[in-house]
C-alpha cells in the first residue's frame, strides 16, 4: 500500500464541524468549521497518502463525540465518502470511482 493516495469526500450533514482524519493513529488532516454546501452535497474533499502498513482509517468529529473507523486491506479503495447521519453518527461508503458532484 506504499504511496497509495486516498480521496476522502466529506459529504452530507456537516455543520461547522471540526474533523480529524487519522490513519493508524497518525493525524493526517485537521479541518475546522467544516459545513456541507447543500447545493452540491459536499463539504470538502481531502487527499491523503496512506503510510506503509497501516490498516485503519479513522474519521472523528471530536466536538460531537462521533467517529468511524474503516479497515484498510492490502488493496484499499481509492475513494471514501463520509456523511453525518442524524447529527450523531457517521456513514461511510467506499469505491474505486470518484463520486460525482454538481
Amino acid at each position: 500500500m506504499a504511496g497509495r493516495k486516498l480521496s476522502i469526500a466529506l459529504e452530507e450533514g456537516f455543520l461547522g464541524d471540526r474533523v480529524l482524519i487519522r490513519v493508524g493513529g497518525h493525524l493526517l488532516a485537521e479541518l475546522e468549521d467544516l459545513s456541507t454546501r447543500v447545493q452540491i452535497g459536499l463539504a470538502r474533499t481531502v487527499e491523503v497518502e496512506l503510510p506503509d502498513g497501516e490498516r485503519a482509517l479513522s474519521i472523528e468529529l471530536p466536538d460531537k463525540g462521533v467517529s468511524a473507523t474503516v479497515a484498510l486491506d492490502d488493496n484499499p479503495p481509492a475513494y471514501i465518502g463520509v456523511s453525518v447521519a442524524d447529527g450523531d453518527a457517521l456513514t461511510v461508503r467506499s469505491g474505486e470511482a470518484p463520486p460525482g458532484y454538481a
